[in-house]
C-alpha cells in the first residue's frame, strides 16, 4: 500500500490517496522500503510528476514512472546480496537502494522505460587509486566486509547521501548521473571513547572498565545542527547490565571535531544486540527536539545541542493490541503510526509543567500514595490527600502552579495559611517546617526507580524517584525543582512569611537554609563537572568525606553514587545522638581551593539580582 498526501494552507489544497500494489514477499513491508521522487518539492509537486519505487526485501523492485497511473508499474531484480533495508530518492529523478550487508544501488529508469541499476563504489574519486594507508589520513577507508547498514540519509539542499553503518559514516556527493565518495569516517575510533567518557567516565576504576564498553550504533537523521546518531552502549560486567541510549550530534563529520554527546534519561535492560536495533529516531526540523520510539513508547528528549529543549517525556502504546508500527515528519511535525490509533501527531502540551518529568511524576506519584501511577492516572483535585497532610496539600499547591496554574495553587495556600495569621506563632513554626520538609525532600532524593538503588531505599521513602541513572542528570533536575520551588514561594507570598528553624542545634532563617540547600546543590554539579577531569584527586575525596560521615556503600553502588545522593539531609547515630555532616560538608576541608575558582568562574554567568531575590543565594554570594 502506498499514499500520497498533498497538504497546503489554504482550504483548496488537495489531498490524493493512491494504492500501490506492491510484490509480493515472504517478509513484512516497511515505509524505508518505499520512496517518492519529483523534479521539485513533493510539498508542491502535481501528481503526474511523481514517480515511485518500492523494493520488497528480497530485491524484486516494482516502480511508477508517474503516480498518476497506479495500474502501470514495472518490475525488475536487484542484486542486493543481502535483504533490503532502505530506498532513498536523490537527484536525476533516479534512488538509491541498500541492504543490511551495506551494498548500495542507483536505480533510475533508460529511455525504454526499464529499470536499470549500477553499484555505488566505495573510495571513488581522484583518492580512488592510492593506498589504504595514505587514503586513510584523507578519511577514505574501504568499509569492512561484514558491515552492517543501519542508517541511509539524503541531504537534499546539499546534494549529499549519508550512510550510517557498523564502524563508520560515509558520505557521497550526488549528481543527476553520478555520484563521488568523499568521506568514510571511523565511528568506531572516534565516537567510541565519547560516548563512554559521557556515561561512565566518573567511575573510580574508569580507566579498567573502559575496555569492556560496548556501543552499537541504531539510526542516523539529518538536523539544522548536523547529522544526529542514536547509539546505545553498555557494560556487560555492570549489574544489572543497562543500555544507555545517547544522541550523538556530528556538525560536519570528518572535517570537524565538534562532538556533542548527550545522554538521554531513557534506558532498558540489556538483552542482545539485535534487541537494540528496534529502537528508531525521529528529528523534526527546526529545533533541538528528538523522539526515539520502539513498539511500546515513544521518547521525547533534547538533542543537547539548543536551548529550550523540551522535558524528557515517555508516551506509552501499551493498550492491547496497539503499538508503533513507524515514525517520521511531515511539515516539521513529528508523526507516529499507532496499530490502534492510525497517524498520531505529537506536540507540545499548553499546559506542560516546569518540573523536570521525573520530579513531576514523583510530586504525582507522593500525592496519590500510589508510586507506580503515571501523570495521566495522578488525581489533580485536592480532595485525593488527607486534608490534615498540610505537606502533602502543599505540594498539591506546587504541582498545580507548576502546571502554570497559579490562581488554583495561590487559593490552597491562602486557604493553608491564611495571611491574617501573620507567620508568627504555632502557625508561622509550622509553615517554616512545612516548607523545610518539602525542600529537603527535593534536594535529598532517593533515585528509587534506578535498579542499582532499589535495595537501598527506605520504604518510607515517598520522595521523588529519579529515574535517570546519570548523576549529573539527577543533581541538575534537583536545581531546576528547587528554582522553582523558591519561585513558587515567591509568587504565592509564602517566602517574605518565613520566619526561623531550628539546624545544628542554633536557630537558623529559614531562607539561609533554603539558600544554603541551592548552593550545595550548585557545588555539587561543579564538583561532578570535574570528576571526568580530575578523577583521581575527586575520588580521594569522595572516599574521605564518606568514610567521615559514616556512609555505608552499597554493592550495587559506587562512591558517586551515595556521594552526590544526599546534598543535605543530616543524620545522627544513634548512640551519640549528636550530628554528623554529610558528605558534601567536608567539601571546604578537601577541595575548598578548587571550589572558590570554580565559583569564580560560575557566579557570572548566573543572574545574581534574581536569585537573591528568590533567597536563593546565601551569604557565599556576597564574599565572591
Amino acid at each position: 500500500m502506498g499514499w500520497f498526501l498533498r497538504h497546503g494552507l489554504v482550504p483548496e489544497a488537495l489531498c490524493v490517496c493512491k494504492e500501490l500494489q506492491l510484490a509480493p514477499s515472504e517478509y513484512d513491508y516497511t515505509a524505508d522500503l518505499v520512496a517518492l521522487s519529483s523534479p521539485g518539492p513533493l510539498e508542491t509537486a502535481s501528481v503526474q510528476s511523481i514517480s515511485v519505487l518500492t523494493v520488497a526485501p528480497e530485491g524484486r523492485a516494482r516502480s511508477w514512472a508517474s503516480l498518476a497511473h497506479e495500474g502501470n508499474y514495472t518490475e525488475a531484480e536487484l542484486d542486493l546480496g543481502d535483504l533490503c533495508n532502505f530506498v532513498v530518492a536523490v537527484r536525476g529523478g533516479s534512488f538509491v537502494v541498500s541492504s543490511c550487508g551495506n551494498h548500495l544501488l542507483r536505480v533510475s529508469w533508460d529511455s525504454s522505460g526499464r529499470l536499470v541499476s549500477r553499484a555505488l563504489q566505495h573510495g571513488q574519486g581522484m583518492l580512488s587509486g592510492i593506498g589504504r594507508r595514505v587514503s586513510s589520513l584523507f578519511g577514505m577507508l574501504a568499509p569492512p566486509t561484514n558491515d552492517t547498514l543501519h542508517s541511509l540519509v539524503w541531504a537534499r539542499e546539499a546534494g549529499c547521501l549519508y550512510s550510517l553503518t557498523s564502524s563508520s559514516v560515509c558520505r557521497w556527493e550526488v549528481g543527476e548521473t553520478s555520484e563521488q565518495q568523499t568521506l568514510s569516517w571511523d565511528a568506531r575510533r572516534s565516537l567510541h571513547q565519547s560516548i563512554a567518557d559521557a556515561i561512565w567516565g566518573s567511575e573510580s576504576n574508569y580507566e579498567e572498565m573502559k575496555e569492556g564498553v560496548n556501543v552499537s550504533y541504531l539510526d542516523m537523521k539529518l538536523s539544522q545542527s548536523g547529522l544526529v546518531m542514536l547509539a546505545a552502549a553498555w557494560h556487560s560486567l555492570d549489574t544489572p547490565c543497562i543500555a544507555y541510549f545517547c544522541l550523538v550530534t556530528l556538525q560536519d563529520p570528518g572535517v570537524s571535531d565538534h562532538i556533542t554527546v548527550e545522554v538521554t534519561k531513557h534506558t532498558a535492560p540489556f538483552q542482545t544486540e539485535e534487541a537494540l536495533q528496534t529502537t528508531r529516531l525521529v528529528v523534526p526540523s527546526p529545533g533541538a527536539t528528538a523522539f526515539l520510539y520502539t513498539q511500546e513508547l515513544v521518547f521525547a528528549c533534547s538533542t543537547g545541542t539548543g536551548r529550550g529543549g523540551p522535558p524528557d517525556e515517555k508516551i506509552a502504546f501499551s493498550a492491547s493490541g496497539d503499538g508503533v508500527r513507524g515514525g517520521g515528519c511531515c511539515g516539521d511535525l513529528p508523526i507516529f503510526f499507532s496499530q490502534n490509533s492510525g497517524l498520531v501527531a505529537v506536540v507540545a502540551r499548553q499546559t506542560v509543567s516546569i518540573l523536570p518529568e521525573t520530579m513531576e511524576d514523583s510530586l504525582c506519584s507522593s500525592l496519590a500514595a500510589a508510586p507506580e501511577a503515571s501523570m495521566m492516572e495522578t488525581p489533580t483535585r485536592v480532595e485525593a490527600v488527607a486534608h490534615e497532610d498540610k505537606t502533602k496539600l502543599l505540594k498539591a499547591a506546587f504541582l498545580q502552579f507548576c502546571r502554570h496554574d497559579l490562581m488554583g495553587a495561590q487559593a490552597l495556600v491562602d486557604e493553608l495559611f491564611p495571611a491574617e495569621g501573620g507567620g508568627e506563632g504555632e502557625e508561622g513554626a509550622e509553615l517554616d517546617e512545612v516548607v523545610t520538609r518539602i525542600d529537603l525532600d527535593l534536594v535529598d532524593d532517593y533515585p528509587a526507580s534506578d535498579p542499582r538503588w532499589a535495595e537501598s531505599v527506605p520504604e518510607e521513602s515517598g520522595g521523588f524517584p529519579l529515574t535517570s541513572l546519570i548523576i549529573l542528570h539527577q543533581l541538575e533536575d534537583k536545581m531546576k525543582a528547587h528554582v522553582c520551588f523558591m519561585d513558587f514561594l515567591l509568587q504565592v507570598g509564602l517566602l517574605e512569611r518565613l520566619g526561623q528553624v531550628t539546624v545544628r542545634g542554633g536557630p537558623m532563617a529559614t531562607r539561609l537554609l533554603l539558600c544554603e540547600h541551592a548552593e550545595k546543590l550548585q557545588a555539587a554539579v561543579v564538583l561532578k563537572t570535574q570528576h571526568g577531569k580530575h578523577g583521581e584527586l575527586v575520588n580521594a575525596a569522595v572516599t574521605a568525606a564518606l568514610r567521615r560521615s559514616g556512609a555505608v556503600v552499597p554493592p550495587s553502588l559506587t562512591p558517586a553514587d551515595v556521594f552526590f545522593r544526599e546534598v543535605r539531609r543530616r543524620r545522627r547515630r544513634r548512640r551519640k545522638r549528636r550530628p554528623i555532616r554529610t558528605p558534601l560538608d567536608h567539601w571546604e576541608r578537601v577541595l575548598q581551593i578548587s571550589l572558590v575558582f570554580e565559583c569564580v568562574y560560575i557566579w557570572p554567568h548566573l543572574a545574581r539580582g534574581r536569585l537573591i531575590r528568590l533567597g536563593l543565594l546565601g551569604e557565599a554570594a556576597y564574599l565572591i
